[in-house]
């Protein structure tokens, strides 16, 4: 009796778009295993997008996996593609050859060729998409380069490309203590665009600042100041970022996750004890927190974060991306002879999507 009024329930809530709440269990899948290193993934209704590195290191692909337990197909592939972003049924990427210039690229899903974009780039890194306008930053490298000397060191510049026009300005100058801009786009709110920026001004310390200008201007304002090398994401009204521990000691290996929730103009501590240097991953309310130790999800209000999975990552940034109640993260072999996708379902409405083979 139990499970004929769990199939009842199913076919209920899937003539409602999966809307019932059911006693499911909800397990996670492997989606695809390689034998090169994901470094990116992105997912959105058009499918899971992943560059994985070759086992040799001297190339990286473009693949899309289009719907669950279907074939994956290469898409692109070059030396060195980065910064993945999925915008619509729309792929951008930066592609370099090595000599210090890249490439924007887009392409269309599901199958449409690479096209250019913008050429000549100098060292490009951070890339935000938009309907209507592309940001992505540049470093000028000095040489030779004094280090942890800002003033004296390299420099980069946010630049924006219209969409309506190709036209390109430049909106910001940012500080730079290397070769590439360190750091995080994270997005528009408000007619203000957002970013993370991190530096070392000396050796062994770290700085971060969430920063923002009015989109049209070039002054940008600081919005929050945190030592160390910390993470922020902007999701909707939220902003996320981490900051050292106030309970865990030494305070810069722990992390503590705070939200500005800027309609509202107020901050306040989400949660603590975590490892720092992790990652931040948001979508549709929720948030997660990627470290060290495994996968964590952040609670709605001050209070301890809830385990999802334990996966070590030792030395490397834990990849992960939410996407309509789903968590899908990067597991590397600790023997570095391949990478994984794996999803975690965390609502009972990610697993309905999936028993309908939906992401």
């Amino acid at each position: 009796m139990k499970w004929i009024g769990r199939i009842i329930g199913l076919l209920i809530a899937g003539a409602l778009g999966g809307g019932i709440y059911l006693t499911l269990h909800r397990e996670s899948v492997t989606l695809v295993t390689v034998q090169g290193s994901i470094t990116e993934l992105a997912v959105n209704a058009q499918g899971l997008l992943w560059l994985e590195g070759s086992p040799q290191g001297d190339s990286v692909s473009l693949w899309l996996l289009p719907q669950p337990q279907a074939a994956a197909r290469r898409l692109a592939e070059g030396s060195n593609l980065h910064d993945l972003v999925l915008n619509g049924s729309e792929v951008f990427y930066f592609q370099e050859e090595g000599n210090a210039r890249g490439r924007l690229c887009r392409l269309a899903l599901p199958a449409g060729p690479p096209e250019t974009l913008l050429s000549d780039l100098i060292y490009p890194a951070g890339l935000w998409v938009s309907e209507a306008e592309i940001y992505w930053t540049e470093t000028f490298p000095r040489e030779p380069p004094v280090p942890h000397v800002p003033l004296l060191g390299s420099w980069s510049v946010l630049r924006v490309m219209s969409r309506t026009d190709n036209s390109v300005r430049t909106v910001a100058y940012l500080e730079a203590t290397g070769t590439r801009f360190r750091g995080r786009l994270l997005g528009t709110y408000a007619g203000q665009f957002y970013w993370l920026e991190q530096r070392r001004p000396r050796p062994g310390k770290g700085i971060s600042a969430v920063k923002r200008v009015p989109v049209g201007r070039d002054t940008p304002c600081v919005v929050a100041l945190m030592p160390g090398l910390q993470e922020a994401l902007l999701e909707g009204e939220r902003l996320y970022w981490t900051e050292p521990s106030t309970e865990l000691t030494p305070a810069l290996y722990g992390a503590a996750v705070y939200v500005y929730r800027l309609d509202a103009e107020t901050v306040s501590l989400r949660t603590d004890w975590l490892m720092a240097g992790g990652t931040l991953t948001a979508h549709e309310g929720l948030a997660c927190y990627g470290d060290g130790i495994g996968w964590w999800q952040l609670p709605s209000r001050l209070a301890p974060a809830r385990l999802i999975t334990e996966v070590p990552t030792p030395g490397r940034r834990a990849q992960g991306v939410l996407y309509r109640g789903a968590l899908y993260i990067v597991v590397r072999s600790l023997a570095n002879e391949g990478s994984r996708i794996v999803r975690h379902p965390l609502t009972w409405r990610a697993t309905l999507r999936w028993l309908r083979r939906r992401w």
